[in-house]
This record gives C-alpha cells, sequence and structure tokens, in this order.
C-alpha cells in the first residue's frame, strides 16, 4: 500500500511462546502415546489414504484424523478414535507431541513448527499460483526456509504415499523450521519486552 515507503517487520504469531510461557494441564495432556503418529487434517482421496497408511505403518508409524474445530475428517484409514470434544489446549499437546502432521490449519502450522514437529501444510485451493504464494501458510513456510512443505492438495494427490511420507519426515527442511522456531520464540520475547517497556515509560 505505501509503494515501499514503508516496510514493516513481521511480528511471529504468538503460539511460537506458548509454551514457554503456558504449563499445558495436566488433565488435557495427551494419556495415549502419540509420538509415532502422523495427524491428518484434510478430506484427501480413500484409496490414497489407505496406501498412505500401509506404507506409515510398515515403516512403524500409524495414522489419524485430526479434527478441526468446526469439522471433523473422517476417513476409514485411520488408526486410532480420538475423543470428541476437544478442547484448543488438547489439540495442540497432541500436535506438540506427534510424529508428523499433513493439514490445512494455519495454527496447526504454527504449532508444528514451534515443537518442532514434521509437517506438510496442505492448500485445497484451487486460485492460481500467483495467488496461492500469497497465503500465510507459504508465506510462513517461505520465511522458515522451507517452501518444500507447504503443497497443493492436487500435488499430495499425484505423488506416491511413500515420496510424501519422505518429505514428511525430509531432514535438512526440517532443520531450517527448527532453526527458525528458535528465531521465532527469541524474536516474539523480545517484541514483548519492547512493548512492555514502552508502555511503562509512557506512564504518568
Amino acid at each position: 500500500l505505501s509503494k515501499g515507503q514503508v516496510k514493516p517487520e513481521i511480528c511471529p504469531d504468538p503460539v511460537f511462546c506458548l509454551s514457554d510461557c503456558f504449563t499445558i494441564p495436566e488433565e488435557v495432556v495427551p494419556t495415549r502415546d502419540v509420538s509415532k503418529t502422523i495427524f491428518i487434517s484434510a478430506s484427501l482421496d480413500r484409496k490414497w489414504l489407505a496406501e498412505f497408511r500401509r506404507v506409515a505403518n510398515d515403516q512403524g508409524f500409524t495414522i489419524s484424523n485430526l479434527p478441526n474445530p468446526d469439522n471433523v475428517f473422517g476417513f476409514d484409514a485411520s488408526d486410532l478414535t480420538l475423543d470428541l470434544p476437544m478442547s484448543p489446549l488438547a489439540w495442540y499437546a497432541l500436535l506438540s507431541r506427534a510424529a508428523g502432521y499433513i493439514g490445512i490449519r494455519f495454527h496447526a502450522l504454527v504449532s508444528c513448527i514451534a515443537n518442532k514437529t514434521p509437517v506438510l501444510t496442505v492448500d485445497l485451493s484451487t486460485a492460481p499460483k500467483l495467488l496461492r504464494t500469497q497465503n500465510k501458510t507459504y508465506d510462513l513456510c517461505k520465511r522458515a526456509g522451507a517452501k518444500c512443505r507447504y503443497r497443493p492438495a492436487r500435488w499430495l494427490m499425484r505423488l506416491s504415499p511413500e515420496t510424501v511420507l519422505e518429505a514428511l519426515m525430509d531432514s535438512s527442511s526440517q532443520t531450517a523450521m527448527n532453526r527458525y522456531a528458535d528465531y521465532a520464540r527469541a524474536r516474539l520475547g523480545a517484541v514483548i519486552d519492547e512493548t512492555v517497556k514502552c508502555v511503562s515509560l509512557k506512564r504518568p
């Protein structure tokens, strides 16, 4: 809007500091071990999901649908059933302990990066590439140095489950995201400190 005259600094999402500033209550911490579970929040082809489950199981993983606040992505290939309703904190706690996540939610992407959980964010949009690359999920993956973690849904369905699982567990892009998580946590903390300082100075 300013035609380059103003270049605002992007402040990281507050979720990046959640684990540092807040202890998740014991009653919402998952009672089951999900460290080998890949959660999926997307409506994907049933046959593809069944094959992805087989591939994941062969490599020691289980898969499960992960409901969103507004809808449930149910599919027959799920290895476990989650209790509903689920609070936002319980949802966050599952993502923080999971083996991986494939889905469409922006704050699921943020939660996974913040907790260093492998993630592939899926874009269901059919808009032209120029418009798709202006959205916030793509922008965050780009800032994290891991554009390969952003994928249109049509890309996902064209690839074999083996290739998708390999992309989810890719070590180089995971290292980049982990590095960004540390940066975002530190930068957000600095922004909060700066804000508190400014407010304190302006008090009468």
